[in-house]
């Protein structure tokens, strides 16, 4: 990872997928940056929502239209990355 902000947004991304309804009950691998969403933690376009939503409380942030669209995200990255995104948007 590039620097600290990113390290902090990964550790919650990944603390906030651990608590997201037991869904990590039977994985034994590590959630890292290049961890399949969906093939690797089973999300999908309603837990994704989910998963904003926790993102938008802990940081205080809005999620654009765009950045909740479910296609977008296929990687544990891409959720850090637009994460990211509207933290420096927002001068967070």
């Amino acid at each position: 990872m590039t620097n600290i902000l990113e390290e902090h947004v990964f550790e919650a991304v990944v603390e906030v997928l651990k608590s997201s309804n037991g869904m990590l009950g039977s994985l034994n691998e590590e959630i890292n940056m290049e961890t399949d969403l969906a093939e690797d933690l089973g999300v999908d376009s309603l837990r994704l929502v989910s998963i904003m939503s926790d993102l938008e409380d802990r940081y205080e942030i809005e999620f654009s239209v765009e950045d909740t669209d479910a296609r977008r995200f296929h990687y544990v990255s891409d959720i850090v990355h637009v994460t990211l995104r509207t933290l420096r948007a927002t001068g967070t």
